[in-house]
């Protein structure tokens, strides 16, 4: 037993003797008396009492316990004498040595789980959620340059392009649930007054879904051109599919009450995208095939809506005219561009995007050349100079800088692996960024349309679609509005992507990781298990997550929160345009 415990069962003992004596009216002489059968022996009872004496026995606290009136177990554990039931001192000796020999495993075992958990968590701490996340968001960019090219490229740009063809279509489509768009002569989004005003409701939502489900069966179609072998009749066979299935549901579309001309660029893409793995020869003859059995089908069926037979044959002539150029240049402009690239589908993206631009550019020129034939109307002239050219350019070009801009900041944050500081200062700059490009996209949308009004000579009416826009940004304006902040995604995308998960792993760094490594160094100094650092460990994926979520969304919710801000917006570009004309 402890020495230092069996003291104070010494000085226990005394006080407790000295009480009961008081209390029992007895004298030191008379104790030893009873006790110890000497009177005389009062000082050994009083260097028991003021704890004179270096130990007592078990014997001695039995003796003065009997004329005390104490029972074995009023006595402290040291000073018990044995009892029946008690071990004998050798086999109480081997009971000790016995649970000594069952202990000291347990403590070493309990240290070893100790020293391994720390180390575990050691080796977790080591490296922190923005390193961990600044190595995958390397591969990520790795990614992103080799789809869509290298910051400002030339790939970069014609893949802007093919995406801005989208958008404009898009955005288009779901402006126009809000009520027709009008730029001046153009309707890009009509809808039919003879299916009444029930049919105006539905048959936009029908035309969208008609759309969706042929541009899946287009990609269907061309999705294993470049990756398996396929005989030129194959791919003939298969592009013709696409034709086909473009133009019908064009035409149908066009019925409904969306502009078949406007509703083909979403079909455009996979189609150049196809051509691009043939040869330029191939490229150019199927091209030209395919685009005159698009346009015509959507021709024919926009010209079944009106009268007349002249009016028939007009459209039909238009839709010869706008796909047989169009799919010429484009088939010969995808060849020629996907050879200058390595990887098969990036290059596609890229040669949709160029030969979509250039095929527009012909047929356009071809378009103005024929302006005074009755083939060619203004309505078609402008749908296709302001559906095809103006606005997809404006989009690419806007597309274009976010991107760059983005994407080199980002690789700028991984390689350099800047401060907490430095990453909110860039979030700052993101804000800005985002700001002003939404307002140079006002500007660029309505030059673009000025130009239509100059170049071509068909009236947009800029001016007034743009102030309708800044007087309803969420209804009538809808459209610019959505044009407007497709711009600014690629630079969403950097912030949600790069700047809010940096920020958020500088969070979790000082809230979890820090105070998490300095309680596992005391716990490895007292060669411990400190709990709490599991727990911290186990939340720091969690924070990450919550925070970085909170923070990506934090620009959306703003908006969301102040959607004047677009009105300001688009205010501010036409103050911009005004000064410019």
């Amino acid at each position: 037993m402890n020495n230092a415990v069996a003291t104070n069962d010494y000085e226990a003992f005394g006080d407790l003797v000295r009480r009961r004596r008081h209390a029992l009216g007895m004298s030191q002489e008379s104790l030893a008396a009873e006790a110890l059968g000497n009177a005389d022996r009062k000082s050994f009872v009083s260097a028991i009492e003021n704890n004179r004496l270096a130990k007592v026995t078990p014997a001695t606290a039995k003796k003065l316990s009997g004329p005390l009136g104490l029972t074995r177990s009023d006595l402290p554990a040291a000073l018990r004498w044995p009892s029946a039931s008690d071990p004998s001192p050798t086999e109480a000796r081997l009971l000790a040595l016995e649970a000594a020999k069952h202990a000291a495993p347990r403590a070493i075992e309990e240290q070893a789980i100790a020293r391994f958990l720390n180390r575990q968590l050691a080796e977790v701490l080591q490296r922190s959620m923005s390193e961990i996340y600044r190595e995958r968001l390397r591969a990520g960019l790795n990614v992103l340059q080799t789809w869509l090219g290298a910051p400002f490229s030339l790939q970069s740009l014609l893949a802007c392009y093919a995406l801005g063809l989208l958008y404009v279509i898009l955005a288009g489509a779901i402006s126009s649930f809000q009520g027709g768009i009008y730029l001046g002569e153009v309707n890009p989004f009509r809808t039919r007054g003879w299916a009444g005003a029930f049919g105006d409701l539905i048959l936009p939502y029908l035309g969208f879904v008609l759309l969706i489900l042929a541009l899946g069966l287009c990609w269907y179609l061309v999705r294993g051109f470049g990756l398996k072998a396929m005989s030129e009749r194959q791919v003939a066979m298969r592009l013709g599919g696409v034709a086909v299935t473009a133009g019908v549901a064009c035409g149908v579309v066009d019925y409904l009450g969306t502009a078949s001309i406007s509703a083909a660029v979403l079909f455009t893409a996979p189609s150049c995208a196809a051509l691009s793995t043939l040869s330029p020869s191939r490229a150019a003859a199927y091209g030209a095939a395919c685009g005159i059995i698009l346009g015509l089908m959507a021709a024919v069926s926009s010209g079944l809506a009106d009268d007349t037979m002249i009016a028939f044959l007009t459209s039909m002539s238009e839709g010869i005219i706008v796909g047989g150029l169009v799919g010429l240049c484009a088939g010969l402009a995808s060849a020629l561009i996907a050879r200058q690239m390595d990887d098969l589908r990036p290059r596609q993206l890229a040669a949709a995007g160029g030969s979509i631009a250039i095929g527009a550019m012909v047929a356009l020129a071809g378009l103005v050349a024929a302006g005074d034939s009755a083939a060619v109307s203004e309505a078609t002239l402008g749908l296709f100079s302001v559906s095809w050219l103006a606005l997809p350019a404006a989009n690419a070009l806007l597309d274009f800088l976010s991107l760059g801009t983005s994407h080199a900041i980002g690789r700028h944050i991984v390689k350099l692996g800047v401060r907490p500081v430095a990453i909110f200062g860039f979030i700052t700059l993101d804000f800005l960024l985002a700001a002003a490009l939404m307002v140079f996209a006002v500007v660029i949308v309505g030059l673009a349309l000025t130009g239509v009004t100059l170049g071509v000579g068909v009236e947009t009416q800029s001016q007034d679609f743009l102030e309708r826009s800044w007087g309803d940004p969420w209804g009538e304006g809808l459209w610019l509005t959505l044009m407007a902040l497709t711009t600014v995604l690629w630079t969403w995308l950097h912030f949600a992507f790069v700047l809010a998960p940096l920020a958020a792993g500088a969070l979790v760094r000082a809230i979890i990781e820090r105070p998490a490594l300095d309680r596992l160094a005391r716990s490895r100094q007292d060669s411990g298990f400190n709990a709490s650092v599991g727990v911290l460990v186990s939340l720091r994926y969690i924070v990450f997550c919550v925070s970085w979520g909170a923070l990506a969304l934090s620009p959306i919710l703003l908006l969301a929160a102040y959607p004047e801000t677009m009105r300001s917006i688009i205010g501010s570009g036409l103050r911009t345009i005004w000064l410019l004309t």
